[in-house]
């Protein structure tokens, strides 16, 4: 406008003005910070993407190598969860297999509350615990509590709720264990035959111990999914402080071929 009317001082004036809104602007945005800006109750939260070094420490005596998954977990349950691994490890002789197998332990966020995973000549392993279940303490117990009132999962002690999924889990590495032991050369594809014939073994002393025994009954639903998943539902029922039938089986069994004294 001041050009157009060839006022000169005018013009001059204003480009002077506009140069010094344009520096204040520059200024203001290179300073403010607009991540915390027009946010209403704001709060800087740090999230914990990695496991804490106790947890590390605790898996690492265990044998199992940490991914940095572990980190979605509440720690404190993973804390527990570890040292339920690493207990039954030292138990079973198991650290020198877990390293050998480059055993790794995730989070996923898998709708299943755990799982063993390995390859076609079951050479790696790994251990995952699903966050939609390991998010805090609660959620795990209450999960377990259903599914053991349900028969869904095997008998356990209520104090143990939050260590079953991972002791059923550690059930299913001893089981490879075992069958790698017998077959080094072993591969996925002839693994099924030989839980069967665990299986099998199991029962049959369950049935020499105990002339009422009921197998249908005996077992969770789980439990009857396959013969793996019935040595791991079994296993974590001996372990956790109230074995049946089969549970007491599963200890002589495991005497027997000399993985327990």
């Amino acid at each position: 406008m001041f050009k157009a009317n060839k006022d000169e001082e005018a013009l001059y004036k204003c480009n002077v003005k506009v140069v010094e809104w344009q520096n204040r602007l520059n200024e203001f945005t290179s300073k403010r910070d607009f991540s915390r800006e027009y946010v209403s109750n704001y709060k800087q939260v740090h999230i914990n993407t990695k496991p804490t070094k106790n947890n590390i420490t605790i898996l690492k005596e265990a044998g199992i190598l940490v991914d940095d998954s572990l980190g979605k977990m509440n720690q404190s349950l993973l804390k527990r969860n570890a040292n339920q691994l690493k207990r039954l490890s030292q138990k079973y002789d198991m650290k020198e297999f877990f390293e050998s197998n480059n055993t790794v332990y995730n989070c996923t966020n898998a709708n299943y509350i755990g799982a063993v995973g390995y390859d076609e000549s079951m050479t790696t392993m790994s251990i995952n615990s699903s966050i939609k279940y390991f998010k805090d303490v609660d959620t795990i117990i209450d999960v377990q509590k259903k599914s053991i009132e349900s028969k869904w999962s095997m008998p356990c002690k209520q104090e143990n709720y939050d260590i079953y999924a991972m002791t059923h889990e550690f059930g299913h590495t001893l089981e490879i264990k075992l069958y790698k032991t017998r077959y080094p050369l072993g591969t996925n594809d002839k693994y099924i035959e030989f839980c069967r014939e665990v299986k099998s073994d199991i029962i049959e002393i369950a049935k020499n111990r105990y002339p009422k025994f009921d197998y249908e009954s005996s077992l969770s639903t789980y439990g009857h999914r396959n013969a793996k998943e019935f040595f791991a539902e079994v296993f974590a029922n001996m372990e956790l402080g109230t074995p049946n039938e089969l549970g007491d089986a599963m200890n002589e069994y495991l005497k027997k071929i000399g993985v327990l004294k």
